[in-house]
């Protein structure tokens, strides 16, 4: 059986699912949360540490590659770590940076143009920004965005 390349696990998924593999790399992050790193090592505690967002973490979450200071530093390390285009990658982390700040209209944007599922919004929900602070309270936010994605447009 062949494995899904990264470009095609994204397109194969839902806009619940993109949302939920978000949240779940934000609520279990393979690396430590730094919302304006978008990938990076670091030197704590005299050893070298990954830091990333909540676009690096969904990116861990979806192609269950965990990210290593040899490959977190640059988009294209982590491109070829899990098997993706520099540009389809690029696109992915950015849609992801701006689903975090609450902007679904630009995640949109930039949605079109990777051709993976765009978000509604049909209930309005407000999204908090997610910075590096988030809590579960904001999580679930994102998490009732998930769930009305099933529903179909109005």
């Amino acid at each position: 059986m062949k494995t899904k390349t990264f470009r095609q696990q994204i397109l194969s998924m839902t806009a619940g699912e993109i949302i939920m593999a978000m949240v779940k790399g934000l609520e279990k992050p393979q690396t430590l949360i730094d919302m304006g790193t978008y990938g990076a090592t670091r030197v704590r505690d005299q050893k070298i540490v990954c830091y990333g967002c909540a676009a690096t973490n969904t990116v861990c979450q979806i192609s269950g590659v965990k990210f290593t200071p040899k490959n977190i530093d640059y988009t294209g390390d982590r491109a070829r770590a899990i098997k993706s285009s520099y540009d389809f990658l690029t696109n992915f982390e950015r849609a992801i940076d701006e689903l975090r700040k609450g902007n679904i209209e630009q995640y949109n944007f930039l949605a079109i143009r990777g051709k993976f599922q765009q978000i509604h919004n049909s209930t309005n929900i407000k999204l908090p920004r997610l910075n590096d602070n988030y809590n579960r309270w904001q999580l679930n936010k994102y998490k009732q965005l998930a769930e009305i994605q099933s529903f179909p447009l109005c």
